[in-house]
């Protein structure tokens, strides 16, 4: 049995907040389906690397790579990138280069420079519409270079390097991150009577429905004790099965067998003023993906609509 792919994304949108091990994590993203385009999710999953690689008080160029990433999916959801990930991204891309003058020398230090500064960053301020891109980031990467030969920048660098919390800024920023993306769909569940509700959650069950039930299985404990009793009566060793009618099989015309009716085209119905502000609030309330549960919970309003309608609406919306 497959699960739904809505109560898989709800699952796994819960437990990668959650402080559990990274392989009970990984078995859950084995096990449970996911959606290729739930960009929350796997914003979700950098975070949470993000996290683990600055838990020793150290960075490294990996965080420079889930930076991009991210970056990278919030251009997908056309979604700009806030000055705390600028900041982040700069800090990290500083630290991983001018640490190592400390510690190891120019040599190391011209390694550095040409890769991170000179390739990845030099490709990014050539580039439009990176939103890593930042004044400071500028800045530095002047800075860097004209370490080369120049005493006195060079003590600047470090001086200025010595007094950032690189740490605490990638921290503020993951902060930041999650606080835009939300909590989870199931936190909102608990606290939400409207979602309840529309959940089937603590619905009362109908009396009628149970007295019908009970009266289903009164009959069929009846019937199959019939058979019982007939099956004792008869001979030893014999088989009796209870014998269903066998259905006609009606005739059809080969004509009209190759008839087959054209499909209803729906009617194109513009969106209201109303519908497109629901719409947003639902987004803004139950996260973006949620189109099936947002179209039930709103259904006095998104008359004549579906999930889908509702799914190509929010693109146009945020273009």
């Amino acid at each position: 049995m497959v699960m739904d792919e809505d109560i898989s994304r709800w699952i796994l949108d819960f437990f990668v907040r959650q402080p559990i091990d990274d392989s009970t994590l990984s078995d859950l993203l084995i096990t449970l389906p996911i959606s290729d385009t739930d960009t929350n999710l796997k914003k979700l999953l950098i975070l949470r690397k993000i996290e683990s690689e600055i838990s020793s008080g150290n960075v490294s160029e990996l965080v420079l790579d889930l930076l991009e990433h991210m970056e990278q999916l919030q251009y997908s959801d056309n979604a700009k990138v806030g000055d705390t990930m600028k900041r982040a991204y700069c800090v990290v891309a500083v630290d991983c280069t001018v640490r190592v003058l400390e510690d190891e020398g120019l040599g190391k230090y011209f390694e550095l420079v040409k890769k991170i500064w000179r390739n990845r960053i030099g490709w990014m301020l050539k580039c439009e519409n990176v939103g890593l891109v930042s004044y400071d980031l500028i800045n530095w990467s002047d800075d860097v270079e004209n370490v080369v030969g120049n005493e006195r920048v060079c003590k600047e660098v470090l001086e200025k390097w010595k007094e950032m919390d690189v740490v605490e800024s990638v921290r503020e920023f993951v902060r930041d991150a999650r606080e835009m993306i939300g909590p989870s769909f199931l936190e909102v569940a608990c606290e939400d009577d409207q979602v309840k509700e529309v959940l089937g959650f603590g619905a009362e069950v109908d009396e009628d429905s149970h007295d019908q039930t009970n009266a289903t299985e009164a009959s069929l404990k009846e019937r199959n004790n019939t058979v019982q009793d007939k099956s004792t009566d008869g001979a030893a060793g014999c088989e009796i099965r209870a014998e269903l009618p066998i259905p006609k099989k009606s005739v059809v015309s080969p004509v009209k067998r190759d008839e087959s009716p054209k499909p209803l085209r729906r009617k194109r119905k513009p969106w209201s003023v109303v519908e497109e502000d629901t719409l947003r609030k639902g987004v803004k309330k139950y996260g973006r993906g949620n189109w099936k549960f947002i179209l039930n919970t709103y259904s006095d309003i998104f008359d004549d609509r579906t999930a889908v309608d509702l799914k190509d609406k929010w693109r146009n919306l945020i273009v």
